[in-house]
């Protein structure tokens, strides 16, 4: 076996050709098997464009006195659903070759480990501009992995938990096992059909997400919350810091009448620490933490007879520009009102050690023990 390991890592631009994507594709395959001391290459060229054939170009070579054909299938995007397609159609093409010696590869930009879970499954080679690379013919073992997705992906990745695209996550994470049409999910979720429709067809891509004739559902929750994790920013807030004299029981009967007023619970939230003491207890901190609009700030001030305090605040409130902490709230006990499981969770996680423990405790309780069941 042979064993590569650098490989030349350049971003592409969203904005290239088909055609110059191939060539692209092409000459990284072309400068991986040439330092291969065993390996002798056929004059390289892409093939002329044959809507019958799957593959986008093939590379003729010898591998330790054997012959062999790379066919290989080059896509803009390499998520899971675009990965099953081309590899549903290299199949066909090298079964329809009738030789031995033929090997498929797939080549994108960039290759998420989800994909290369199912094209390692397959027995299919694979290459990305990023630098990540397997293939397994013959002599030759080439593998390279690890290599960080380019900043366009990154880019992508965030967008699906931007906001307003977050909102559409909230709607389908409180019930995953249940289908939505896009209609239903963009009013439930207060964005428009194609804010829906974006973060609908995202999912699939990624096969985060299935969809039949009753809709679309959730298919793997875990996977997309581990994501948002990784990419969870403090939301852009405004927040005020307050002190109160109330302490114990006359804090909290303090704080269920600011929830006594009507709708409250669509104004103000116990969040982060606090939302925890009800949702899955762990670790108490001192303070009280909220996210509150104009109006919940004015309910939290008139029930805690709140005050500003620069230094030794007890009562944090955060302001949010987008009202999506609301969605998925949570009625954890009588007259108290959380953000939901999964916002909980996100906002411990970048709370400091302690918020981490505490956030993978909620997890384990409120979470995972549900979403593994999942059929």
């Amino acid at each position: 076996m042979w064993y590569f390991q650098q490989m030349l890592k350049v971003p592409i631009s969203p904005a290239v050709s088909e055609q110059q994507l191939e060539k692209t594709a092409q000459a990284r395959l072309l400068d991986v098997l040439g330092g291969i001391p065993f390996v002798t290459l056929a004059p390289p060229g892409l093939e002329a464009p044959n809507p019958a054939l799957a593959a986008d170009f093939t590379v003729s070579l010898e591998a330790a006195g054997a012959q062999w054909t790379l066919v290989c299938k080059v896509k803009r995007l390499g998520q899971p659903r675009h990965v099953r397609e081309a590899v549903y159609q290299l199949r066909h093409q090298l079964i329809s070759m009738r030789n031995p010696r033929v090997y498929g590869i797939f080549i994108a930009p960039y290759l998420s480990e989800e994909s290369i879970a199912v094209l390692r499954e397959e027995s299919f080679g694979y290459l990305d501009f990023a630098g990540n690379c397997c293939l397994s013919f013959g002599s030759v073992f080439i593998e390279r992995r690890g290599a960080p997705n380019p900043s366009v992906r990154r880019r992508a990745l965030r967008e699906i938990f931007a906001p307003k695209a977050s909102r559409v996550l909230r709607v389908l994470l409180t019930d995953p096992d249940r289908p939505w049409r896009v209609t239903n999910l963009a009013q439930s979720a207060g964005v428009s059909l194609g804010q829906a429709s974006n973060v609908r067809r995202a999912l699939l891509d990624r096969e985060w997400a299935q969809a039949d004739a009753s809709g679309v559902r959730l298919k793997s929750p875990i996977a997309i919350l581990d994501a948002w994790r990784r990419e969870y920013k403090a939301p852009d807030f405004h927040v005020i810091h307050y002190h109160t004299l109330l302490h114990g029981e006359p804090l909290d009967s303090a704080i269920r009448a600011a929830f006594a007023t009507p709708a409250a619970d669509q104004h103000l939230l116990l969040s982060s620490f606090s939302a925890a003491r009800w949702l899955a207890p762990f670790a108490r901190v001192s303070g009280q933490f909220f996210y509150a609009d104009r109006m919940g700030d004015t309910l939290l001030r008139t029930a805690l007879k709140l005050e500003p305090a620069p230094r030794g605040a007890n009562i944090i409130v955060t302001h949010p520009k987008d009202d999506g902490v609301f969605i998925d709230r949570r009625q954890p006990a009588q007259g108290l009102w959380t953000t939901g499981p999964v916002q909980t969770y996100l906002d411990l996680a970048i709370a400091g050690e302690r918020g981490r423990e505490a956030a993978d405790h909620l997890r384990r309780e409120t979470l995972d023990a549900v979403w593994h069941n999942l059929p």
